[in-house]
């Protein structure tokens, strides 16, 4: 079985996606645990439907708690699957055989602790603005910068039996937690496009990017990375960076035909725009972007 806990507070406008992305999945048993902080909008009310069609996936409580690490963790204590995975109310998987997938990748790799896949950058109405492609793993490169999509990473049971949220943190409470993972178990990047993250001007990691860059740079100093000469950087640059937008470009016709597979309805805008937010333009430009 496949646990997902999705912590919440005042989502009500996106979690109906995050809900119906996780009860379509195909050929796989899927728990799914939301856990409300004691939202006061349509949040509850959108949760209790979806409870109704799916009472055997779907448990939720709402009850105030200290944030959103604390309601992970309250999750992650509940949860009886042994594959976990962290959907947060505004993403949503990308498609409808995300979990399938994850499930066989880690039948296939028996020898790995946490899986992470790739996934797009979507905005406030579904419209696909950037394919995110993640880099193979390597410990120095997190120790540098974020390169896990949060919603697309998965981790065995046993991983979060030993380790949980850091709930003194506001923000960058998911990078510590992979930095605290990569130095005792293993990771592997499996290039598929599992999940969809939710892009617009409202997001917290966004309206509180100086809180969220200050936490960063503690725990880059924290978890220090090996010095990189300039060689290595420019070698990242071109070997690694632009070969994973050019891929991700190239992702964007095969979700066109594959649009009845998806977990979510998936919206595409013209060409060119597309090629130009996919090589050119960085996440924190595209909140208020059309695709």
């Amino acid at each position: 079985m496949v646990s997902i806990i999705t912590p919440s507070l005042n989502q009500g406008h996106f979690i109906g996606d995050a809900l119906a992305s996780v009860h379509c999945q195909q050929g796989v048993e899927v728990e799914h645990l939301v856990v409300d902080g004691g939202s006061r909008d349509e949040t509850v009310a959108v949760v209790q439907a979806h409870a109704r069609r799916h009472p055997s996936r779907l448990h939720w409580l709402s009850e105030p708690d200290g944030g959103q690490a604390e309601a992970v963790n309250k999750g992650l204590r509940l949860a009886q699957g042994e594959i976990l995975g962290w959907l947060n109310a505004d993403d949503a998987y990308l498609l409808r055989s995300t979990l399938r997938e994850v499930v066989a990748a880690f039948n296939r790799y028996p020898e790995t602790d946490v899986i992470y896949g790739d996934g797009v950058l979507i905005s406030v109405d579904n419209q696909l603005l950037k394919v995110l492609c993640m880099p193979p793993f390597s410990r120095a490169r997190l120790a540098r910068r974020c390169c896990l999509l949060q919603p697309a990473v998965f981790w065995r049971r046993h991983v979060s039996d030993a380790h949980q949220l850091d709930t003194t943190l506001a923000l960058a409470m998911d990078y510590e937690f992979w930095l605290r993972l990569s130095t005792r178990y293993r990771f592997r990047h499996v290039p598929r496009p599992w999940a969809a993250d939710r892009n617009y001007p409202a997001r917290r990691s966004l309206l509180r990017r100086a809180d969220l860059d200050a936490e960063t740079c503690a725990l880059q100093t924290r978890h220090p990375a090996p010095p990189w000469p300039a060689w290595r950087r420019a070698a990242e640059t071109l070997l690694v960076k632009w070969p994973d937008l050019a891929r991700g470009l190239g992702w964007v016709p095969w979700l066109y035909a594959a649009r009845r597979r998806l977990a979510l309805p998936l919206g595409f805008g013209p060409l060119g725009a597309m090629v130009r937010n996919q090589l050119f333009r960085r996440v924190e430009e595209l909140a208020d972007a059309p695709a």
